[in-house]
């Protein structure tokens, strides 16, 4: 599951938080069948930057901008028409 934000009751009801296995913003349910990824949790890097395009607000505002024309190559050619569309 990804949420843009941090759902406390289902991060509390849900999952635990991430062992040093997974990334800081993902979350485990107990049964380890389902994971929960936060995106405004996720650290500032190439390989989060698609899914922060999920986020909102900063997150999101963050995320566009290292797309920007000096930015990524691939992540700038693969997102760009999408976030156009929906906008």
């Amino acid at each position: 599951m990804i949420s843009s934000g941090r759902p406390h009751g289902g991060i509390e009801g849900l999952a635990v938080p991430s062992d040093d296995r997974l990334a800081i913003g993902i979350y485990e349910a107990r049964s380890a069948v389902t994971r929960l990824l936060v995106v405004n949790e996720l650290p500032v890097g190439a390989r989060t930057l698609l899914l922060r395009l999920l986020g909102a607000g900063s997150v999101l505002k963050q995320a566009i901008a290292e797309l920007q024309p000096a930015g990524r190559g691939p992540e700038r050619t693969l997102a760009l028409p999408v976030l156009l569309r929906f906008r």
